[in-house]
């Protein structure tokens, strides 16, 4: 069963892929279940480990700074349901209460003036774009198999299926990010 912090990520992605839910079947699986667009998703997701998020310098009605936003700068989290999926830490490893999360913009807003210190973000968060392209192509893969029929003055071109759900795999491929992954050697030290 699909983890209930997706639910919002698992909604956009049924958008942007046309992937309704048993929408097709393919031998004796039908899709598009919760599960399967997790599975995709999950490959695309992007682990933050303690990362220093930033402090959004704003002035009260008397000119004074105060810091009520942190802004990650990355959207798509998946959902804060609990505080216990995407939390905060102070410098010291303590996990930060007292704010909300919003998991669609990545920005965190405190109850609180928090005069601006250092809060750390650790969460999963989302390319949507390239999880969107493995869905299409996933798509076209399945409609690989049907074929042109031409009677009686009327065509269908099932083919087309094919060639459309290749088009939306480029465009939301060019739409993701780079990819950037971090390569541990398993015989040095790396502190």
């Amino acid at each position: 069963m699909a983890r209930t912090t997706m639910a919002a990520l698992i909604a956009e992605m049924r958008q942007l892929c046309m992937a309704e839910i048993d929408s097709y079947k393919v031998g004796m699986t039908y899709y598009w279940s919760d599960n399967q667009i997790e599975d995709v998703l999950d490959r695309h997701q992007l682990f933050y480990n303690h990362v220093l998020i930033v402090p959004e310098l704003q002035y009260s009605s008397t000119g004074t700074a105060v810091y009520y936003r942190y802004v990650t700068g990355v959207t798509k989290w998946e959902d804060n349901t609990g505080g216990t999926v995407t939390y905060l830490q102070d410098a010291s490893g303590g996990t930060v209460t007292g704010h909300t999360f919003d998991a669609n913009t990545g920005v965190f807003t405190f109850t609180a003036n928090t005069t601006g210190l250092s809060y750390y973000v650790t969460g999963y968060a989302y390319d949507l774009n390239k999880a969107a392209a493995e869905i299409w192509r996933i798509k076209a893969a399945h409609a690989s198999i049907a074929y042109d029929i031409n009677t009686d003055n009327h065509g269908l071109k099932r083919s087309q299926l094919v060639t459309q759900a290749l088009q939306m795999a480029q465009m939301y491929d060019g739409m993701a990010g780079i990819g950037v992954t971090t390569i541990w050697r398993s015989d040095v030290n790396p502190a």
